[in-house]
């Protein structure tokens, strides 16, 4: 059964099952809603690139090639994101100063968490409503 509905539903995307039907609420928030915080960050980049001195369309299209080519070689490598980041930061470089504004106090992690909890709290709540 499990196999017929991969079939099924493989040529829509990803097929993940989960192991607690509570987990629902919390892959929601990240598959579900995560384009849209992907989106953001990428719009967020371009900002930043701009802000430091790129043309905002050119800013914007090298945060869209960074971001596709960077998830196209995450999803073929076969390596974890962490590994792969720390491949293209060297010691002492440029992107190790970058990683290290987002690593200090695990700053990213912490912004992700509370995105992600606040989709997976919303979501809750619209279901409450709806029932």
């Amino acid at each position: 059964m499990r196999a017929r509905i991969d079939e099924l539903m493989a040529p829509l995307g990803l097929v993940e099952w989960l192991a607690d039907e509570r987990a629902m609420d919390a892959a929601a928030a990240l598959a579900g809603s995560g384009p849209a915080f992907l989106y953001r960050f990428v719009d967020a980049l371009a900002l930043a690139g701009a802000a430091d001195g790129l043309d905002v369309a050119s800013a914007t299209r090298l945060a869209l090639a960074t971001v596709e080519g960077a998830a196209a070689l995450a999803v073929t490598s076969g390596e974890a994101p962490a590994l792969l980041a720390e491949r293209v930061a060297s010691p002492g470089g440029s992107t190790r100063a970058g990683l290290d504004v987002l690593d200090h106090d695990f700053a990213l992690r912490k912004l992700l968490a509370q995105t992600l909890a606040a989709a997976r709290r919303r979501n809750a709540e619209m279901a409450a409503a709806a029932r």
